[in-house]
């Protein structure tokens, strides 16, 4: 053998690293980019955009935000539904005030509720029917004149 030739043995081991090193970036990639673009959309009211979790099962929509300490001024839960209906929102468990948009078929705020607090007894309840409900922090709907009428923007492909 000429001095610098590799075996054989060693030529395969040379690739089964490059193929590890390449296994692992895509791995990475995957784990870092792929859950939030799967499990997250952002929602534009008027000239606001909220980052929202997409709640789209019945154990996720029943969850709501009972498990965060806060809502930054940007964050939102988008809770999705199969079909329209009178979908009333419990704030129990919740550890802060909310504010609850209602929004139709055709992605219009339908219903509103300014300030949901923490309660084991409150259940917020719309006007009637809508198709998703859009849980805002507390005092976004005053501040981004989150009304009845508005369109709702927002890329939802479940």
């Amino acid at each position: 053998m000429e001095y610098g030739a590799r075996s054989h043995a060693e030529h395969n081991l040379v690739w089964v690293g490059v193929m590890l090193v390449v296994g692992a970036l895509v791995l990475f990639v995957a784990w870092k980019f792929w859950p939030e673009s799967l499990g997250a959309t952002d929602v534009s009211v008027g000239a606001k955009t909220f980052r929202a979790d997409v709640a789209d099962t019945e154990d996720r929509r029943s969850a709501g935000v009972t498990g965060l300490g806060t809502m930054s001024d940007d964050q939102a839960l988008l809770m999705v539904y199969d079909y329209s209906g009178e979908w009333p929102i419990r704030t129990q468990g919740n550890k802060f005030s909310v504010d609850i948009a209602w929004i139709s078929e055709g992605k219009k705020v339908a219903y509103v509720a300014k300030d949901a607090r923490p309660s084991s007894t409150s259940t917020y309840k719309p006007g009637g029917k809508s198709r998703y409900v859009l849980i805002l922090p507390a005092g976004a709907v005053t501040k981004y004149n989150i009304s009845p009428g508005k369109i709702v923007n927002f890329e939802y492909g479940g």
